[in-house]
């Protein structure tokens, strides 16, 4: 290891060290601009103690590498004392070729007390950055990231503290990159407002990714004109990749191309973005993860003979990558050559005969792609592989009725449940290696049957199912709402629904108020699970609520508060969504419901509550374009 504390005698070097004067001048009269930003830029006096306390600043960090050792020891404590004024200077003091200055540079950087949460930081922006300090690396990057998930761009601002005060140079693009690539306002008035918000937070550093900031800034608000501005930051990277490795890496000019790519295609031009795409091939170096990332992304932006280059590049991995091999299936679909596609996904499905497991894997990421009759595929190879049931048969079942449910093939989801049920019944060990239970498998299997029945218009049968369902797993919300929602039900069987629905309520409430003290009293390190649970709990409360009878506001005010813990989540949005429609808040329902359908695309009842939604919207901006009836006639 080594020490920052050098003997007192120190040797002289071979040569004298080539100064550059003026240079750390220049950064901290930025930096002072902004700390003492009550200063006007036509302020003389000012000005001439920003370049006097600039010039100090330079002198101490040439101190630094004096000859004397007390000499050094006073400037590294007088720039110790004098704190962020200092840091963009010794930040890149590090790198002086004096080895001596750029050793105790480094030591002050790492040493410097930096805030990082402030008081006006939303609660779980302050929950996440109150132990960023000695956090290791990755968890710092796993914080960035929940930071640039919050909605309405409330952890931008800390996301830009971080991009400007962060030592680890990778650390501080990657948590501007991540501001780039979060979700931005649509409208011109946010988009605006954010970027006041960037210029604000990132104030007048010269960092390279304080550098991205301030053009994203420009973006946000004119768009096609900094464009020229992207094409030189991105030809920078890639000069500072090949000179100066240890400043970048692949992965950062990766993501700054694709970024420049996804600008492109959002201003229209397709062929540059293209163009940008193919570059990103040029920074691959075959590890397999890269490749699923680099085909995902380009089939997710519709770069489909992308994906054609990339498996003529590697040809290994797409001979034996069941999921590449998909994925190429999948990008000629999406190009229209259907009989080709089916050729490769039948290849696919050939490989790998008796591993059982990883064509359960197989079978759930293409459900999760929307190749929904490939991944049926999959599962009934699973089932039809054994001539008993197994756990793999018993799982493919089940997770093969949960697929056609959510298609709204009720028929065809109440006869695998059944199955499952039945292998169940025929040998009661298969539960001891599987991840539900006997209730489970059984009062899916009833549900389903009963939605199939009501389907039909059997409803006698279809309550007789519902009662078998829910005393198989009492409280299920999604049966309680069948419950609730029968058609033509006898007062007895509506009485009872709501008796369970308020016990339901009762209990969600309890659950609420314990997560809730449970998270609050919790040590750091536990919060966030406990967030899950809490956030779990408001999402049951307010998804039973909202589809049944009880207090829609309460309802919508946990499903707000889920988002808060939960931000991204898919279904917790739809959860939001149904709320919204519950208090008659149509607008915000369909908003809400697109969001929802972003997050997650490949489950069909959630675009199915969008298109209710919609049809339900249009129809109340119809009845108001009307007008009253007209009662004369």
């Amino acid at each position: 290891m080594r020490r920052l504390l050098p003997s007192p005698v120190r040797p002289q070097p071979a040569c004298s060290r080539v100064r550059r004067p003026g240079w750390r001048t220049a950064i901290v009269v930025l930096l002072l601009s902004v700390v003492w930003g009550g200063w006007s830029a036509g302020d003389e006096q000012a000005e001439e103690q920003q370049q006097a306390l600039a010039a100090k600043v330079e002198q101490l960090i040439d101190d630094l590498g004096a000859d004397q050792f007390a000499r050094r020891e006073h400037a590294q404590a007088a720039l110790k004392q004098m704190g962020l004024v200092a840091f963009d200077a010794l930040l890149e003091a590090q790198r002086d070729p004096d080895i001596e200055i750029a050793m105790r540079a480094g030591y002050l950087v790492r040493s410097m007390p930096i805030r990082w949460a402030r008081e006006t930081d939303p609660r779980l922006v302050k929950d996440l950055l109150s132990t960023y300090s000695t956090a290791h690396r990755a968890d710092r990057l796993t914080r960035m990231k929940q930071l640039a998930e919050m909605p309405d761009s409330s952890g931008i601002e800390a996301l830009c503290r971080l991009v400007r005060f962060e030592t680890d140079h990778l650390l501080s693009k990657q948590a501007a990159l991540l501001v780039l690539n979060h979700v931005a306002p649509s409208e011109k008035a946010g988009r605006s407002a954010l970027a006041a918000k960037i210029r604000a937070a990132i104030e007048l550093s010269d960092r390279t990714g304080a550098g991205w900031m301030l053009t994203y800034a420009q973006t946000l608000e004119a768009g096609e004109p900094t464009l020229p501005l992207w094409q030189q930051l991105v030809e920078a990277e890639f000069t500072r990749l090949a000179r100066h490795p240890e400043e970048t890496d692949r992965d950062i000019v990766r993501d700054l191309l694709r970024w420049q790519a996804e600008l492109l295609r959002q201003l229209g031009r397709e062929d540059e973005a293209l163009a940008a795409i193919r570059r990103t091939l040029d920074l691959m170096d075959g590890d397999r993860g890269e490749i699923f990332d680099i085909v995902d992304w380009s089939l997710e932006r519709k770069a489909w003979s992308v994906v054609d280059e990339i498996a003529e590049r590697f040809p290994d991995h797409f001979n034996k990558e069941t999921g590449l091999i998909y994925r190429l299936a999948e990008a000629q679909r999406k190009r229209g050559e259907e009989s080709r596609a089916q050729q490769t996904a039948a290849r696919a499905l050939a490989m790998h005969p008796t591993i059982l497991e990883r064509h359960l894997e197989t079978a759930l990421t293409l459900m999760l792609r929307q190749m929904y009759d490939w991944s049926r595929n999959e599962y009934q190879f699973v089932i039809d592989s054994q001539s008993a049931d197994n756990r793999y048969t018993l799982d493919a079942r089940y997770s093969l009725a949960d697929m056609l449910f959510d298609l709204g093939e009720n028929k065809e989801a109440a006869e695998m449940a059944q199955s499952a049920a039945a292998a169940i019944e025929k040998n009661p060990q298969l539960l001891r290696q599987s991840r539900r239970t006997g209730e489970t498998v059984r009062g899916t299997a009833a549900f389903y049957r009963a939605m199939h029945q009501g389907e039909l218009g059997n409803h006698a049968e279809q309550v007789e199912l519902l009662q078998q369902a829910i005393r198989l797993v009492p409280a299920q919300p999604d049966y309680l709402i069948a419950m609730y929602r029968v058609p033509e039900a006898d007062a007895e069987f509506r009485e009872s629904t709501l008796r369970r629905i308020a016990a339901s309520e009762k209990r969600l409430q309890d659950t609420i108020r314990l997560a809730g003290h449970a998270m609050r009293n919790a040590r750091t390190e536990n919060r966030i699970s406990n967030a899950e649970l809490l956030a779990e709990a408001c999402n049951e409360y307010a998804w039973l609520i909202s589809n049944t009878t009880g207090d829609y506001q309460a309802a919508l005010q946990y499903s707000q508060k889920s988002l808060e813990l939960e931000p991204n989540s898919g279904a917790y949005l739809d959860t939001l969504g149904r709320c919204f429609y519950a208090v008659g808040d149509l607008k915000n329902a369909v908003k809400t419901q697109r969001r929802a359908v972003e997050r997650a695309p490949y489950f069909q009842q959630i675009r199915r509550q969008l298109a209710f939604f919609e049809a339900e919207l249009a129809k109340q901006e119809t009845n108001q374009e009307s007008g009253p009836a007209d009662e004369s006639n």
